[in-house]
């Protein structure tokens, strides 16, 4: 795939074939996951292999982690991004929330967050979650006003992190009667659209802070299903297979990649930056290496236990196989690079239309409502869009006006409130991006 070309209508049908031919975990349970599920579903096969990776992690023993310089850890942040409706991601992520609140409740935390001070209590004594959100646009924007949401996120990215978290002491309260929780193995699952992460994080939140923590997979369905499909054998077999892997104890130690696995992850991270990237994309590229190293010892620890698991009376040999270290192989690390250049690609695509700061973001719709439109609409009908105070409204549609991005034609008529046509200068460029000089270069 090119990347200075990258086209969102061609991302499914180019990396969906490469993930299906060469890159699909042979067996185990994201394996098993990924065959029962995308059939029942017209989402893309991508995001099963993502969901797989997030109910398996919630399982893991918390002291299973990469031997490398930061001791990564087994928890996962998985995000699928879709169109509305259509892309059925929410159904996904739904179906993994039942299993897994069927098997084990206490491991699955619904999106009905409390506030940052509740969710330190509820870490503290139960410090394996999947937090499960089905519905990430309201999420982001319950989060992202005030300092109530920023504790929120600030609080979730610790976790992501592996930071140890103790309750905030009270005036005369000693900080030795507050309970600490030194090993929190939080998850995250959520489902949004493009333009809720437009509408509701800015840049920062990209490059060192909440959204650098989630491996994204950003595509479009793959195929057409009437209704949903059901198979209830297959439900009872995922229950069985997360029962067994939430008992799963006694493990051996993880001692990093093979050496077929160290060339292979070289090769890949060096061959994954494109040639020319804007700075506001560099460290979202930085962190696909962390995605992909975390699926990689998701991928070799599910290898691992899966003779454990998958069979209902499990057998010595396999109880001894469990105890002995493990490697991660180059069949787990091929799946995990495909998937890293998958996040790569949507992270890279999707930062791009984040706005720098409020401003930035208010401009940036105002330019997307316009182009969905033709790249031509009343101002009055802008307002009603936009939904907010005319008067600041009016405030960013001049401060467009002096950037030449947009053109004002003045309809004739109403003297006391006159309305206007709003035309984009130049709908095939980004004029928000481009300074004074290069902005009055594109519109000669």
């Amino acid at each position: 795939m090119g990347w200075e070309k990258f086209d969102a209508s061609a991302f499914p049908g180019v990396q969906e074939a490469e993930v299906r031919d060469w890159a699909t975990p042979k067996y185990g349970f994201v394996r098993e996951w990924m065959d029962y599920a995308a059939p029942l579903t017209q989402a893309n096969t991508v995001y099963h292999l993502l969901i797989g990776l997030a109910a398996l992690s919630v399982t893991v023993p918390p002291d299973v982690h990469l031997p490398d310089g930061d001791e990564l850890k087994a928890n996962f942040y998985a995000m699928v991004v879709g169109p509305s409706a259509e892309a059925k991601k929410t159904h996904a992520v739904e179906m993994i929330g039942r299993i897994l609140r069927d098997v084990k409740p206490e491991l699955y935390l619904p999106a009905a967050l409390a506030s940052g001070e509740g969710l330190v209590d509820h870490f503290i004594a139960r410090p394996q979650q999947l937090v499960v959100v089905p519905e990430g646009g309201l999420f982001l924007a319950h989060t992202s006003r005030g300092e109530y949401g920023q504790k929120v996120r600030q609080l979730l990215t610790e976790v992501a992190d592996g930071t140890p978290q103790q309750r905030t002491t009270v005036a005369k309260q000693k900080a030795k009667d507050n309970p600490i929780q030194l090993n929190p193995r939080v998850s995250m699952l959520m489902a949004l659209t493009k333009s809720d992460l437009e509408n509701f994080t800015l840049l920062h939140d990209w490059i060192a802070g909440y959204m650098s923590r989630y491996c994204i997979v950003w595509a479009q369905p793959e195929r057409k299903l009437d209704k949903a499909g059901i198979d209830p054998k297959g439900k009872t077999r995922m229950k069985a297979l997360l029962t067994g892997l939430t008992h799963v104890q006694n493990v051996g130690p993880c001692l990093g990649f093979d050496d077929a696995a160290s060339r292979y992850f070289a090769g890949w991270y060096q061959n994954l930056p494109p040639k020319h990237i804007p700075p506001q994309a560099s460290s979202v590229l930085d962190r696909a290496a962390m995605h992909a190293r975390k699926a990689a010892l998701l991928l070799a620890y599910d290898r691992h236990v899966y003779g454990y698991v998958s069979t209902p009376e499990v057998a010595m040999d396999a109880t001894a196989r469990l105890e002995q270290p493990w490697y991660v192989s180059l069949e787990d690390v091929q799946v995990a690079c495909s998937l890293g250049t998958f996040h790569a690609a949507s992270a890279w695509h999707l930062v791009m239309n984040v706005g720098e700061n409020e401003d930035s973001r208010a401009f940036r719709r105002i330019r997307n409502v316009i182009t969905e439109r033709g790249g031509t609409i009343r101002k009055s009908e802008l307002y009603r869009v936009l939904d907010q105070n005319t008067k600041k409204s009016d405030m960013l549609i001049q401060s467009l006006v002096g950037m030449h991005t947009l053109v004002e034609d003045i309809i004739p008529g109403n003297a006391r409130f006159p309305d206007a046509n709003l035309t984009l200068a130049n709908p095939e460029v980004d004029l928000l991006a481009l300074t004074e000089e290069q902005r009055r270069g594109a519109m000669n």
